[in-house]
């Protein structure tokens, strides 16, 4: 017989301090700003935001796209597998 039941959600591990205290950190974030390279605006400087994008985005270079297959050490690991593959076929009797 069952008198009664009931639920209770439980928090299971660490937390994060994020959900654990969810106020502004600006400390942290002008830390991160600055590591990144980016920039800390209040939200007094909302109307800053796109001439900041703006910039950020001509300061950029663009991203370097070379082959991989030009590469001497692609080169030399297809090689060595290839070579490992016919010794371990010639050692095990296979053709």
């Amino acid at each position: 017989m069952v008198v009664g039941s009931t639920e209770q959600p439980v928090l299971a591990g660490g937390a994060d301090p994020e959900f654990v205290d969810p106020r502004l950190n600006e400390t942290v974030l002008r830390q991160l700003a600055e590591r990144t390279g980016g920039r800390y605006l209040t939200g007094a400087d909302a109307t800053e935001i796109g001439d900041a994008l703006r910039a950020g985005r001509a300061e950029r270079h663009p991203p370097q796209v070379r082959d991989l297959w030009h590469n001497a050490w692609s080169f030399g690991m297809i090689v060595a597998l290839l070579a490992a593959e016919w010794a371990l076929r010639r050692k095990w009797g296979l053709r």
